[in-house]
């Protein structure tokens, strides 16, 4: 992992925005671009010093009164913005008030970004429109 992460680096790949600090608890929505063994996501998980796990898509579905936070130690949790289950983690995360962040990816500018965390409310709806609009710019 560690050349891998040199050779992106040396590349010129960068993160750029505000991540979250280590003892953060926050839902890391992944643009299209950022799958769990894709180049971007080692520099996005480098960044967050390996402190994030990767959400199953199966977890919501099997136990659907889980907390988001119930799986162990890991701080920031991973999802993506395409999976069909995203609405539930956004209703998920507004029960617990957990902030959420969009990472995405300039592959042309070659930067992995991170916006500014928001703290999800009652209208999913509107939140999923919020993360298609923000991730559509990088198509």
């Amino acid at each position: 992992m560690w050349i891998r992460f040199t050779w992106l680096r040396g590349m010129g790949w960068r993160c750029e925005g505000p991540f979250p600090r280590r003892n953060t608890k926050v839902l890391l929505v992944l643009a299209p671009g950022l799958e769990r063994h894709s180049a971007a996501s080692l520099l996005m998980e480098h960044r967050l010093h390996f402190s994030g796990s990767w959400l199953p898509e199966a977890q919501v579905a099997d136990h659907p009164n889980m907390h988001l936070f119930d799986t162990g130690d890991a701080h920031a949790h991973f999802v993506s913005g395409a999976s069909p289950l995203l609405n539930q983690w956004l209703k998920q995360a507004a029960k617990t008030n957990t902030p959420v962040q969009l990472i995405s990816v300039a592959h042309q500018l070659k930067r992995v970004r991170c916006n500014t965390h928001f703290i999800p409310g009652k209208f999913t709806e509107r939140e999923r429109a919020y993360v298609d609009r923000v991730f559509s710019y990088y198509d």
